[in-house]
């Protein structure tokens, strides 16, 4: 589902924003966290096509020679003398490279530093080459060393993977990931909403959690720290989470934790928040849709003035609440059928426990007289 990813509204844009910098003649650093799905190099291509005049190549970082420039010239240069010198600025004025976009892949720690200088001093040797005719490099920094990115310069740009998400993002894919299940609603919709704000930026957590069964959305303690275990993450992280590993990102202009690191730190009431924010967002509406719905089709059972125990006067039929409702029903249940006498108490636990900032248990939402009766009074069928 990564190929997904890329074509959401924030991950596209953040190649979109890079692209830009391309067409603008500089070469762009991008600095990636660990654990990030794959399919950013055809995001690029989909946001600065060949057609636009760039032509794509990738070079795969080579450890037997560190010489970067030995390196280009090997892969990219043909029929050039030994003797000819070799340097950044000889690179940046080959003719036959005029235009390509070199996407360089693979580089690791004990290589960076070659390369860095390379980048820096290629960079500064650009500033000679018309911005259309230059050769411009591509660089997905991953991790670690993503924080010693070359110093930024007017050809050279840096592209932080920080706040790129939105939860909108997460919902969409997460929504893609769950559309084929057979699932009833609003079970559905729940574990959706559910494992989206588990989620956060991540959809590799999508990814794992869709495939497994609905309980373990419901407790995904055990799911949580299982990745963060795959991760090498611990508790010790908790206290100063690293963005480079992907442990603290931004989303909607929030500083997040993420939930796996929560879980394995024992952050246990965290993580119950995030389930409970999702289950208000999807359970409220629909109980509030149940209420209306049971004013309309019980008008002998539902009547006004009703006084409330606390002494309260109702006197409009749309003033009265799933409580209120219920409490009527006890009491005139030769006009209620069957099937509604067991569901409204259950819509009122429903209420009541997410008023008081419980979270809600699968037993409940998926109980039949939720999930059958209830859906048809959400579509208008009841």
């Amino acid at each position: 589902m990564a190929s997904n990813w890329w074509q959401l509204p924030g991950p596209s844009a953040y190649c979109e924003d890079a692209a830009q910098d391309l067409r603008e003649g500089k070469n762009i650093i991008l600095k990636l966290p660990e654990n990030m799905p794959g399919g950013i190099l055809d995001c690029m291509h989909r946001a600065f096509p060949t057609e636009e005049g760039g032509s794509w190549s990738k070079h795969v970082v080579q450890d037997g020679d560190r010489a970067p420039i030995n390196q280009l010239y090997r892969s990219f240069v043909i029929d050039r003398k030994p003797s000819d010198i070799r340097n950044p600025a000889s690179l940046a004025r080959e003719e036959a490279l005029s235009g390509r976009i070199i996407w360089l892949e693979g580089i690791t720690t004990e290589l960076w530093p070659e390369w860095k200088e390379f980048l820096e001093n290629y960079a500064h040797a650009c500033r000679s080459v018309d911005p259309i005719e230059r050769l411009l490099f591509c660089v997905p920094l991953v991790g670690q060393i993503a924080n010693t990115s070359p110093h930024e310069d007017v050809c050279l740009s840096h592209h932080k993977w920080l706040g790129c998400v939105d939860s909108l993002d997460t919902l969409l894919y997460t929504h893609s990931c769950f559309r084929k299940k057979n699932v009833p609603e609003p079970l559905k919709r729940l574990t959706i909403a559910m494992t989206a704000s588990l989620a956060q930026w991540d959809p590799l957590i999508v990814d794992d959690i869709s495939v497994l069964p609905i309980e373990n959305i419901f407790d995904p303690f055990f799911v949580l720290q299982r990745i963060a275990e795959k991760r090498c993450w611990s508790s010790n992280d908790y206290n100063s989470p690293k963005w480079h590993k992907g442990q603290v990102n931004i989303v909607d202009g929030i500083k997040m934790i993420h939930p796996a690191l929560l879980s394995v730190s024992n952050k246990i009431e965290a993580v119950q928040q995030k389930i409970w924010a999702a289950q208000v967002g999807i359970m409220l509406p629909f109980v509030e849709t149940c209420r209306q719905r049971l004013l309309q089709i019980l008008p002998i059972a539902l009547k006004v003035p009703y006084k409330t125990r606390f002494g309260e006067v109702i006197t409009s039929r749309k003033g009265l609440e799933i409580g209120h409702i219920e409490s009527q029903i006890y009491r005139n249940g030769n006009y209620v059928p069957l099937e509604l006498k067991y569901m409204v108490p259950k819509l009122r636990e429903i209420r009541n426990r997410l008023a008081h900032m419980e979270p809600l248990s699968l037993d409940l939402v998926a109980c039949k007289e939720i999930v059958l009766t209830a859906s048809d009074l959400h579509d208008g069928k009841g």
